[in-house]
C-alpha cells in the first residue's frame, strides 16, 4: 500500500512519461517506472515511487502499479485514464504534472530516462531490465519468476551507486523514522 505522498509521485511519473516519451503503454511505463525507482535507489537508499517489482518472466512488473491499473483504481484515475487497442494501451493525462512532491534529484532522474527513452519502443526498451547482472535477472536466475525483486540487487550498479553497506544503513535508518512516527 502507498502512502499519500507516494501516491502523487507515482501519479505524476505517469503523467510526466506519457508526456514525454512516445509509444508509451503499459510495458514501456512499467520499464520507466522500474528504472526510475532502481536508479534513484541506488543513489539514496529509497525508492521515488515506493513500488514493489516482481520478476515476471518477461520482466519486471511495478507494484502496486500494475494492480492498480487493472482494478481501475480511484487514485490512478486522478492522473490518467486510458484505451486499450489490439495492439497497446493509451494513456492520457487527466492533469498537469506537478513536480512539488519531488526532489531535483528525482526530477534529473526521470529527465534524463524520458530523454533517453523518447522514441524507443516498447519491444526496444527490453535492454532496460534484461542485461546481465540486472537485479530482474538475478532474481529469475535465484528465486524464479513471480518473486519480487530486492532494490539492494542494484547496489554497485554504476559508479553513482552507494555500497550495499551504505544502502542498508539509509533502509534502517529509514524503518527506525517509521517506527518512531508511529509510535
Amino acid at each position: 500500500m502507498l502512502t499519500k505522498i507516494q501516491e502523487k509521485k507515482l501519479g505524476n511519473l505517469i503523467i510526466f512519461f506519457v508526456q514525454n516519451t512516445r509509444y508509451c503503454g503499459v510495458t514501456k511505463l512499467n520499464k520507466l517506472l522500474y528504472a526510475a525507482d532502481f536508479i534513484h535507489f541506488r543513489q539514496t537508499g529509497r525508492s521515488i515511487t515506493g513500488n514493489r517489482y516482481f520478476a515476471f518472466q518477461r520482466g519486471p512488473v511495478a507494484r502496486p502499479f500494475l494492480d492498480d491499473y487493472k482494478a481501475k483504481s480511484k487514485y490512478l484515475l486522478k492522473y490518467v485514464t486510458w484505451k486499450t487497442t489490439d495492439r497497446q494501451t493509451i494513456f492520457t493525462p487527466v492533469k498537469k504534472f506537478s513536480s512539488k512532491h519531488l526532489t531535483e534529484r528525482e526530477l534529473e532522474i526521470i529527465t534524463a530516462i524520458a530523454k533517453k527513452y523518447k522514441h524507443v519502443f516498447t519491444i526496444d526498451i527490453c535492454e532496460l531490465s534484461h542485461s546481465v547482472g540486472d537485479p530482474w535477472e538475478v532474481t529469475i536466475k535465484e528465486k524464479g519468476s513471480m518473486q519480487e525483486i530486492d532494490y539492494l540487487l542494484s547496489a554497485g550498479k554504476s559508479k553513482d551507486s552507494l555500497s550495499i553497506e551504505e544502502l542498508k544503513e539509509r533502509i534502517a535508518e529509514s524503518q527506525l523514522l517509521r517506527q518512531i512516527m508511529n509510535e
